[in-house]
């Protein structure tokens, strides 16, 4: 036989070999990623630092895009106090709406983007992704989710501290006001102020003052009835604590505020111990029969007193036979990535924080927030003393105009996740939830 022909034979099938290998691994990373399946099909073409997508999905859909690429290390140069130049950023745009996201400078991988509002309309359109001062790398992954509150479920909204809450989930609860429950944990002693070796009368009157807080704001900003809205009246700083030895009793740190009458009618315990919470935890998933719970992610959240609040609620998920709990809704105000997520400012969405490469993909919600309800979130955060606080002098530099507060004030500042067009939720059910949130290891 020509030994031409043999080579020819030979290469084709070492070609085959690796091709088949190649689809082989390729296969088994789309059922890692997307264990239920791509929700769209198509292909983005790059070019030019622009990336299109002819497949695009109708309203009333959440839409997530991952796209991989190179930003500059900085776009910005300063010279004479004055800021040239632009930050590496996405700018979405379809059916001729755009929606601008802030990109990390020097990130080099792949990024979480939110372009839900994006698709505010009933028609399906082509995407157009454009980059600026980032190159794009390979092919993005468009993903759909069909998550939403039913019309007729109930939302239970959990907050390790006062104002979390309001931070991460105001636009949710207050849009289904009539059917929505919020339990804050703690009473805050520990915010804003807090010195160590302080005297106890400062840190109770904090501790008042942030728990009237957290039973009032609901109520008059987010239009939720005052029955509906509790506090467990928790240690500040000490969730975890709480949960490594549950049971151990704390004694209580402030009776005085537990005391007040307009407290009395709060989930807190009679004991302050781990087991008390998850039971009062417990009680209240089946007292309100919710079906949707909110609460902190533990895989992107990186807050202790956060992270114990979700083994908290996966304890008492376990321990109840009638929960009604259809979905859990996780958010995330402290990234474990980095302080500055989510970027950007006000008209920006909120950006999923960037999920570990081998996390299968998960369902999400993205709520919209209208001109009306962000008023309305920007005045119940405010209404909170320590946010307040914190944020006058800023307020003062910058003029009175939230917009300038938020342009000028420290990019790590919890105000910047006020003013955003959208919520983020990362949505998992509840066995799933409970399987791989754990509480924290007992001493030895």
């Amino acid at each position: 036989m020509n030994p031409i022909a043999i080579f020819a034979v030979a290469a084709a099938l070492a070609i085959g070999i690796a091709l088949a290998w190649a689809a082989r691994r390729w296969r088994r990373r789309e059922r890692r990623l997307f264990p239920h399946g791509r929700a769209a099909t198509g292909c983005f073409i790059p070019g030019d630092s622009v990336l299109r997508h002819d497949c695009a999905p109708g309203g009333g859909k959440g839409v997530w895009i991952l796209p991989r690429f190179t930003a500059a290390q900085s776009g910005l140069l300063t010279f004479a106090g004055v800021t040239h130049g632009t930050a590496p950023e996405l700018v979405i745009t379809a059916n001729g709406t755009s929606a601008r996201h802030d990109l990390l400078a020097g990130w080099r991988g792949h990024w979480s983007v939110d372009a839900t509002p994006a698709f505010r309309t009933a028609d399906a359109a082509p995407i157009s992704l454009r980059f600026h001062n980032a190159s794009p790398e390979g092919c993005p992954s468009l993903l759909l989710s069909s998550e939403r509150p039913g019309p007729q479920e109930t939302l239970l909204v959990l907050a390790p501290h006062p104002d979390d809450a309001e931070l991460a989930a105001f636009g949710l609860y207050a849009s289904c006001a009539s059917r929505a429950f919020v339990a804050t944990c703690t009473a805050g002693e520990r915010g804003t102020g807090f010195l160590p070796g302080e005297s106890a009368s400062v840190t109770l009157e904090r501790a008042l003052r942030r728990a009237r807080e957290s039973l009032e704001i609901p109520v008059t900003c987010g239009g939720v009835r005052r029955e509906r809205v509790s506090n467990f009246l928790l240690p500040d700083g000490s969730l975890e604590a709480l949960l490594r030895d549950p049971r151990s009793s704390f004694p209580p740190a402030y009776d005085r505020v537990r005391a007040q009458s307009e407290l009395r009618k709060s989930t807190a315990p009679e004991i302050v111990s781990g087991d008390a919470w998850i039971a009062g935890l417990r009680d209240l998933l089946e007292r309100t029969a919710a079906e949707i719970v909110v609460c902190p992610d533990p895989l992107c959240d990186n807050h202790p007193d956060h992270r114990a609040t979700a083994a908290a609620l996966a304890a008492a998920l376990s321990q109840s036979a009638r929960h009604r709990v259809r979905a859990i809704y996780l958010y995330t105000i402290h990234a474990t990535f980095s302080d500055t997520v989510p970027l950007g400012v006000e008209s920006m969405p909120c950006d999923p924080p960037p999920l570990l490469r081998d996390v299968a993909l998960p369902a999400f919600y993205s709520q919209s927030l209208d001109r009306d309800l962000q008023a309305r979130k920007r005045k119940a955060v405010v209404s909170f003393s320590d946010f307040a606080a914190n944020s006058a002098p800023a307020l003062a530099r910058g003029g009175s105009s939230p917009r300038n507060y938020l342009r000028r004030s420290n990019p790590t500042d919890l105000a910047r996740r006020c003013w955003r067009s959208t919520e983020w939720f990362r949505v998992v059910p509840p066995a799933e939830f409970v399987s791989t949130c754990p509480l924290p290891p007992s001493p030895s």
